[in-house]
């Protein structure tokens, strides 16, 4: 099974903003899916700190089975 950890790029905190992940196609179907998972790595709150909270990425970890 392919895991996929992947930086998704939002700016003020993301607010108004969405982004979109395809866990099926990382997990060669639905059915593998085990879990995704979203977070802030210790990278990505240093360039939120840098950029005053404009520039605020996040990392997104999809699990499959």
């Amino acid at each position: 099974a392919a895991d996929a950890n992947k930086m998704q790029t939002f700016f003020v905190s993301g607010l108004g903003q969405e982004q979109e992940i395809d866990a099926a196609n990382i997990c060669q179907g639905k059915e593998n899916v085990a879990s995704i998972q979203t977070k802030s790595s210790p990278v990505n709150i240093i360039l939120g700190i840098i950029s005053y909270g404009i520039y605020t990425p996040r990392q997104v970890r999809v699990y499959c089975q």
